[in-house]
């Protein structure tokens, strides 16, 4: 796709979409950082969903023929107005952003660089991820089981999620975003179907510039959770489970092949049951998470600990009944097997929680 501006025409790779909703001035901020980048193979595309507090006038005043703007005719909601700021990009890849969050400008022309070897390798969707190990600029996940099990009906942070423009418009996806009947964040229920028949990559370089933070979260609550229908946050073992029922219904819905059913489950469960207790330990002990979800800050470490172990029992007595009621005594044997895989290394997380309270944090424990 070309499109006009004041030099030769250029092709355009990659448009940034932005769903908005008020937050007017760090989109700005967003929005500015990106187009001071000086290169016409990209644009910025930002779909406001309603806002009341004059952010689309503000927007208009940027004169910049990268920068394309949209309103939707009524409130959609968050989930929603995704997939609608998605549809409006006109680059070959789609490379998504919240408002709220950041994308490195100084790393803009690396993605871009990127983009003749996603192309060439037929890369359908791909996902920003400054947790792999940096070996390479990027690693490609072969379509099939692979990419299913590496992308596909996972809890991860929208923003840096990337498709391929044709095959997004061309895979059926509205219905994952209009309600909540299919996970927290229905970008990798995509990916699962994609994944069928085409590749994934994982990018790095953290590209999102996760690190920094353009709200305070100690001032501003999240609206996202208030507005749900469920007030889980996403690693409490309600959401963790509502997440792993998804996955069995979903992929029983399309008909995904069995072993890939059972080797997915078993992978989430084992993430998850992780994510019910480090990772929550994590959360709950960053004051601006406790303020910004509305959870009751710990006591203490004692407290915390004996939370995560309750969010562990849980997780586990839910999933054993879900895979009792779903008659898949196969499933139940391997989710027994990973309950005593990950027994040791979570044991060894409260024990030395419980220690560092009791004698202390300057007491060392060796395991």
């Amino acid at each position: 796709m070309f499109y006009e501006d004041n030099s030769d025409k250029v092709e355009l790779l990659i448009s940034f979409c932005i769903a908005a909703y008020k937050r007017t001035d760090i989109t700005l901020e967003l929005v500015r950082e990106l187009l001071s980048v000086e290169d016409n193979r990209f644009e910025v595309v930002i779909c406001d969903d309603k806002s009341d507090d004059g952010g689309l006038e503000e927007y208009k005043k940027i004169k910049d023929a990268r920068l394309k703007i949209y309103e939707n005719h009524k409130n959609l909601g968050g989930y929603l107005n995704i997939c609608e700021t998605l549809d409006k990009g006109e680059g070959q890849y789609l490379f998504y952003v919240n408002d709220r969050d950041n994308v490195d400008v100084f790393k803009v022309k690396k993605l871009l660089s990127l983009i003749p070897t996603l192309l060439r390798e037929n890369v359908t969707f791909a996902r920003c991820d400054s947790g792999f190990p940096p070996d390479a600029d990027l690693h490609i996940f072969a379509e099939g089981e692979k990419a299913i099990l590496e992308f596909g009906c996972r809890i991860t942070h929208p923003t840096g999620y990337i498709f391929e423009r044709n095959e997004w418009r061309n895979t059926e996806r509205r219905r994952f975003f209009e309600s909540q009947e299919y996970g927290i964040y229905a970008f990798s229920i995509v990916c699962a179907l994609q994944g069928r028949r085409h590749k994934g990559a994982i990018l790095h370089g953290d590209i999102c510039d996760v690190k920094r933070a353009r709200i305070d979260f100690k001032k501003e609550k999240s609206g996202f959770y208030k507005n749900r229908k469920n007030k889980y946050i996403w690693y409490t073992p309600e959401a963790i489970y509502i997440e792993l029922k998804v996955i069995l219904h979903f992929m029983r819905e399309y008909n995904f092949d069995d072993t890939i059913v059972e080797k997915c489950f078993i992978k989430r469960y084992k993430e998850y049951l992780q994510m019910v207790t480090v990772g929550y330990k994590e959360k709950l002990m960053q004051e601006a998470n406790t303020i910004h979800y509305g959870l009751r800050p710990p006591e203490s470490n004692l407290e915390v600990a004996v939370r995560c172990i309750r969010n562990k029992i849980i997780l586990k007595n839910n999933i054993k009944k879900l895979i009792k009621n779903s008659s898949e005594s196969v499933l139940l044997i391997e989710i027994e097997r990973v309950e005593h895989e990950n027994k040791a290394e979570i044991m060894d997380y409260i024990i030395k929680e419980l220690l560092d309270w009791i004698i202390g944090n300057n007491y060392k424990w060796n395991l």
